[in-house]
């Protein structure tokens, strides 16, 4: 990146449960003008083409961009990277925004209504 003067991205990470869709985002913040932004996965283990991209509204000297990953691709932990162009600068910005994924599993438990009963459940991938 250039690291343009004034120029902030803040990377906006989530954590989402395995096979469920879920939205990141990357805040632009000390920009003059609206930003033009592009997501980029960096193994190309992801068709980006298939995922929904936001760019946001520029107001007030900030923007949100957004990028919508469909449940189909929230099987392992991902790293995309937010690359922010225009914006009053002349470079380019970047920063990686995590997608961590997690799978809860339920033990087999009979339970009764007569007892006490405890139900164990296991998460991965944390």
């Amino acid at each position: 990146t250039n690291g343009t003067q004034g120029l902030s991205l803040t990377a906006v990470h989530r954590e989402v449960e395995e096979g469920t869709s879920a939205t990141i985002s990357c805040q632009i913040s000390g920009i003059t003008a609206a930003a033009s932004v592009v997501w980029t996965e960096s193994t190309n283990s992801v068709d980006i083409d298939n995922l929904v991209s936001n760019e946001g509204n520029y107001l007030d000297n900030e923007q949100n961009a957004t990028l919508t990953v469909g449940s189909s691709y929230t099987s392992v932990d991902t790293v995309y990277t937010c690359t922010v162009t225009g914006a009053g600068s002349d470079g380019d910005d970047a920063t990686t925004v995590n997608l961590n994924v997690y799978n809860v599993a339920l033990a087999d438990k009979s339970v009764s209504t007569v007892n006490a009963q405890t139900i164990t459940c296991a998460m991965t991938g944390l």
